[in-house]
Order: C-alpha cells, then structure tokens, then sequence
C-alpha cells in the first residue's frame, strides 16, 4: 500500500501504478484497490493483466477501508461509538535531567 491520505479523508493520486500492478499480478491478487486519481494508468496495463484483475476505484479512506472491512464496518455502524475524554492532557518535563527526553502528563 503507498500513497497519501489528506486530513480531510481524500485518497490522493500514487505513482508506479504500472510496476505495482504487475507485481500484484505475478503474485496472483485478484483484487486491487486505486484511487480514481489513477484510472488513467490502468489503460496503459497490458490487456492480459487488467482483465485478471478487478481494480476498485476509491475517493475518500471511508471508501477503502468500507471494501476492505466491509463486516467490521457495519457492525461498528451500530454499536456506540467508543468513549472520548473531553479533559485534554497536560504535559510537563520531567524534574529530574535522567529522564529528559521522556514526557509525562501532569498530576
């Protein structure tokens, strides 16, 4: 897997779409997640290698990760969503020079 996510979840272009789809094809994946970004580079794929693959094609890392766990996904849909502390932490340097570098919260 390489590429970048933005903050806003949005799953960027990647580069090497070519190389990497040939090594998923030589090591026989059926399956190849892509950002839309890179619908363009399948078409320069040889006809035998993109008919064995099915590429989905993916916007956002809500998309991706719903293809790739799609079972734990709906099951988190209806559960609660786990606890969150509003209290932010407070961190402070530790009193004694043996242990800087480290951080610990405040009491």
């Amino acid at each position: 897997m390489t590429g970048e996510i933005t903050l806003t979840g949005r799953i960027l272009a990647i580069g090497g779409v070519k190389e990497k789809i040939l090594a998923a094809h030589r090591n026989h994946f059926s399956h190849v997640l892509l950002p839309v970004g890179n619908r363009k580079d399948v078409e320069e794929l040889p006809r035998e290698v993109a008919r064995s693959i099915q590429f989905l094609y993916v916007e956002t890392i809500q998309e991706a990760l719903a293809a790739l766990f799609p079972a734990e996904l709906s099951a988190q849909a209806s559960a609660k969503p786990p606890y969150t502390s509003t209290k932010s932490a407070e961190f402070a340097e530790p009193p004694d020079p043996e242990h800087a570098g480290s951080v610990r919260p405040r009491k």
